[in-house]
Formats: structure tokens, sequence, C-alpha cells
């Protein structure tokens, strides 16, 4: 009885243990499956990618795949792709991979391993190379080569190169860039500007009615912005810049400074003056008033020239008409303009200055002169 009971001991330990072997033998064949299923999903995508031309994505679906599942196809396409982008290292490594891990036939071994003959000259060759930068005229230095300022062409092998900016209105700073077997590539540096400051002051005591630029681009002049006739501190990038203060529409002096790091400049708006307004203002009415006295002049000249030739019975070709009605007209233009002008001038510029006196006489033998005095 005890040897039966024995037996059937041995017995259910063995069906359990046949359980628990097959349990186990069905969960691996189970994962094997999902694994194998998720690599020919990055595969598949991979596939689209590259007909798409997204060749850099189509690298990273491929490597996952790869990972998941060392198919000698999977690294073969990634190859491919790698050989797209330029990246000739990487695609001469993944084609070795496949000559390895895959079994092609003697014949596309042979086409291969041509083909990474030429891949590894390829890859020894210059390609150029346009270095660029959002920081206008950046100094920048590729490799040994001497600085330049961007953008400029330069020819490079395919691999990884420093650039340095050597710029002094920048930090220094060195960058390495992957330079790949591609026919056209633009590279681009950036910058970190070093910067100063600026303070500037009215000539005339106040910011009243002024405007004022630095480089063009207008800075504000709000009372939250200036203190009496002073602006607040303002931070600008290290070098030379140009400030240019306006009154009533009149341009002022542009007076040029140079800003050092870490350090605060002075700059004094050169405000344009009155008499300077005065000249502006003068100008244009003596402008306009000249213009209507030369096409006045004109037309009576051919009106004279036109009764003489119908008293001699000749034909009277003239371009008088014309011209005198086209300076006429822009006389007319230019009088009504710098009657505004006038309007909106201070009072300070209109009773300084006098203004022009037109005097006109005539000669002996008919001609009419003309002309204009003043102080201007």
């Amino acid at each position: 009885m005890e040897r039966l009971l024995g037996r059937l001991r041995r017995t259910r330990r063995l069906v359990w243990f046949l359980a628990v072997a097959g349990w186990c033998f069905a969960s691996t064949a189970l994962a094997d499956e999902g694994v194998e299923e998720r690599a020919n999903r990055f595969f598949n995508q991979a596939k689209l990618l590259m007909a798409q031309g997204d060749f850099a994505s189509a690298v990273d679906d491929l490597s996952k795949a790869w990972t998941l599942f060392s198919h000698p196809l999977i690294v073969k396409k990634r190859a491919q792709c790698h050989e797209e982008l330029g990246m000739l290292e990487e695609a001469i490594a993944d084609y070795e991979t496949f000559l390895t891990v895959g079994r092609p036939s003697a014949s596309e071994r042979r086409e291969l391993q041509a083909h990474l003959k030429t891949l590894a000259e390829r890859n020894l060759k210059a390609v150029p190379v346009t270095v660029t930068s959002l920081r206008v005229g950046l100094l920048v230095a590729v490799g040994d080569q001497e600085p330049k300022r961007v953008p400029f062409a330069v020819s490079l092998k395919p691999g990884t190169v420093q650039f340095a900016v050597q710029d002094p209105r920048f930090e220094k700073t060195k960058v390495s860039i992957r330079i790949r077997a591609v026919p056209h590539q633009v590279v681009s540096v950036t910058g970190v500007e070093r910067l100063g400051s600026v303070v500037v002051a009215s000539s005339a005591g106040s910011f009243e009615d002024v405007a004022v630029f630095i480089d063009s681009r207008s800075i504000p002049v709000t009372s939250d912005e200036r203190q009496g006739d002073v602006l607040n501190s303002r931070s600008v990038g290290v070098g030379e810049h140009l400030l240019r203060c306006d009154r009533g529409g009149m341009l002022g002096t542009a007076v040029a400074f140079r800003v050092v790091p870490d350090t605060e400049v002075r700059v004094m708006c050169q405000l344009p003056s009155a008499p300077a307004q005065s000249l502006w203002f003068w100008s244009a009415v003596s402008v306009g008033a000249a213009s209507v006295l030369t096409g006045v002049a004109l037309l009576t000249s051919y009106g004279l020239d036109k009764a003489k030739a119908d008293d001699t019975h000749q034909r009277l070709i003239s371009s008088k008409p014309l011209a005198g009605g086209l300076v006429l007209g822009a006389g007319v233009a230019v009088g009504v303009a710098s009657i505004f002008l006038y309007e909106g001038a201070p009072d300070s510029v209109k009773e300084e200055k006098v203004a022009p006196t037109v005097f006109i006489q005539q000669t002996e033998n008919g001609d009419v002169l003309f002309g204009l005095s003043g102080q201007f």
C-alpha cells in the first residue's frame, strides 16, 4: 500500500512539472510573438516614412525595430536611410552588419562590397557648405581656418567639424557640427551677444516732441522711460552704434558711440536747431515760388512766340507749353505743401527768419528775369 501511494505522489509531481514547463514554454512563445509584431510595426512605419522622404524619422523607427528583432532586412533598410542622409560612416557600418548577419547571395555580396568601396571613397571628398547665422556679420572660424564673417561658403570633408565664434561683439563659443556627404549643406552658427548699456540725454533739456532712434530702431521716450532730460539706462550690444534724435518732424544729427562690455556710456542727443528747421520751411516756399514763376515765364514766352508766328504766318513748334505746365503744376504743389510745413513749425521758427522776397525784371530785348532774396 505504501509503495502504491509513493508511486501516486511521484506521478502527481511529474504532472505538475510538465504543466509548469508547458506554461513557461507557451508564455515565452507568446512573448516572442509580441516582440516580433512590434518590430514589424516599426519596420512598416519606417518604410512609409522612407517613401515620404523622411529618412531621419525612418532611422529612428528602424533602430527601434532592430533592438526588438535583429532581422537582416531591418539593418539593410537603415543603411539605405543613412546613405540618403549623407551619413556614410553609419551607412557603411550597417551594410557590413548586413553582410555578417544576413545571408546574401554571392552576386549580392559582390555588389554590396563594391558599393561599400564607393561609399568609402565618397566619404573622403569635400562637399560645399554655407555657413550662416541669425547674427548679421558674425565672425566665425571653421576648424583651423582664418575667421570670416557670415555668410560664406567653404569646402569641408564629411565628419565632425568645429565652428568657433571669434567676434568681439559676442561670447567666444565653440560648437561641433556634423558635416554630411550631401550635394550642399547649410550650417547655422549661433552667437551669444555681449552687452553694455547706454544712457541718452537731451541737449534741449527735455524730450518733448522728440523721437529717439538707435541704429534706426525707435526708442520709447514716455514718462516711464525717462527721468527729466535723461532716458533710462538701456542694454545694447557691444560695438559701434548710431544715435539720432528728431524733433518736430525734422531730422537730427546722427551721433556715433561705442559700447564696451559691462560698461555704461552716456550719449547726448543732437537735436535739430531752429535755423535748420527754418531752412527746410523757407526752402520749400522758395522752390514753390521759383517753380511757379518759371512756369508762368515759359507760358508767357510761348504766348509771345505764338503771336509772332501768327503775324508772320509761320508754323510754331515748341515744348514750352508742356514744360511750363509741368513746372507750374509742380510749383503749386510744393507751394501748398510749404503752407502745411509753415503752419506746423514752432512759433520760434516762424519769427526768427524773414520770408523770401520775389523780384521780377524785364530786359530791353523783352526777356523776363526773376529771382528770390531773403534771409535763410
